[in-house]
């Protein structure tokens, strides 16, 4: 998980709503909610490509076997479709964390963004709205 802090003059009300709408309008549902942080949950795309060529490198080295390259193509194909079934099994579900505290002798609350680093864009924009 990475990570983003920023300061906001917004209080603790304001930047939580904020995540809701920003999150909720982007496909993302509220997994919970308290006075001081949100989490946010959606589901990952499904990795059609990783299925295609882990079936594509198992078929491919089929006939290959008998010649040197086939044997890793196997075992990378069979990697890849593994790696698919895990998926499968694990849901795919991305979790998305913003945590507000206010910081020492200021009116500035400290806002962190927890972020899968596949998911930097979206939490990029999140940050960028609150300023706007």
């Amino acid at each position: 998980m990475a990570k983003i802090n920023t300061t906001t003059k917004q209080s603790k009300k304001e930047v939580l709503d904020e995540a809701v709408n920003f999150f909720t309008d982007n496909d993302w549902t509220v997994l919970s909610q308290g006075e001081r942080s949100a989490v946010f949950q959606t589901q990952a795309p499904y990795p059609y490509g990783k299925l295609i060529l882990g079936i594509g490198f198992v078929l491919l080295g089929i006939p290959l076997t008998f010649i040197v390259i086939g044997i890793p193509l196997i075992i990378i194909g069979i990697i890849l479709l593994y790696k698919v079934r895990y998926r499968a099994f694990t849901g795919g579900n991305v979790n998305l964390t913003v945590k507000v505290s206010p910081l020492d002798e200021s009116d500035l609350l400290g806002v962190v963004v927890s972020y899968p680093k596949e998911y930097r864009k979206v939490a990029n924009n999140f940050i960028d709205s609150l300023d706007g």
